[in-house]
């Protein structure tokens, strides 16, 4: 371990021990990998199909949380019932929580989410894809029209400066990604390390960015701590 990994483990155990992180917007390795590792803890807790992948032990910035998850739209413009990955043949079966998917055409939308962490910009980044059940990638303006129409009009002007196309860093295929440059600052406002909040930097920041790009985090991840936890 070498100077700078000990000092950022050294402020993460003292960020354990007092349970009150300074919020500056950023995050280092080790606090991104304790809050992936507490966020799939909860998502279990609530069913919720999160993963954890490492693709290189002991490598910064080589592992990442991945979701997947299935659609199924009745027309252009339908309620579309979530579907976790493991329930994906239980098609009669469906779980109860929905969203308007605007594209499927009746076919199946298939939604990969993978959260990174940026070396660069010190804050974890949203990839995601997502494709029709033939194969297809779903165009941008088909992405856009799952924008909360309370983002969709600031976010229209800069469509490529919010949401851009790119090498995936770890599977070096294109991916989509919500650019990082703002997610300091929009962090240093948050208030995910409050003596009374959930203390996971992860769920309040998917709570923000991920709706923009069709992730919605249930309500039952922002429950506070308990005081063992």
């Amino acid at each position: 371990m070498n100077a700078g990994e000990m000092q950022s483990a050294a402020e993460t155990n003292a960020c354990r021990s007092t349970n009150k992180c300074v919020n500056n917007g950023t995050l280092t390795w080790v606090e991104f990998q304790r809050f992936c590792s507490e966020f799939c803890a909860k998502a279990s807790s609530l069913r919720d199909d999160w993963l954890f992948r490492t693709l290189k032990e002991d490598e910064p910035g080589h592992s990442y949380l991945e979701k997947r998850m299935t659609t199924v739209g009745t027309s252009i413009v339908s309620m579309a019932t979530t579907i976790s990955t493991h329930e994906e043949e239980e098609l009669e079966d469906p779980q109860d929580d929905t969203q308007v998917v605007p594209t499927c055409n009746g076919t199946l939308v298939t939604k990969e989410y993978h959260v990174l962490y940026s070396l660069s910009y010190a804050v974890p980044v949203l990839y995601f894809n997502m494709w029709t059940q033939g194969g297809s990638l779903l165009r941008l303006d088909d992405i856009w029209r799952q924008v909360p129409l309370t983002f969709r009009e600031e976010m229209h002007q800069n469509k490529w400066g919010t949401i851009s196309q790119q090498e995936h860093p770890l599977l070096g295929r294109p991916y989509l990604y919500v650019h990082p440059c703002q997610t300091e600052s929009v962090m240093k406002l948050a208030n995910w390390n409050s003596p009374k909040g959930h203390g996971n930097y992860l769920i309040s920041w998917l709570s923000m960015f991920g709706p923009l790009v069709g992730l919605d985090i249930p309500l039952a991840y922002a429950q506070p701590k308990q005081p063992n936890q």
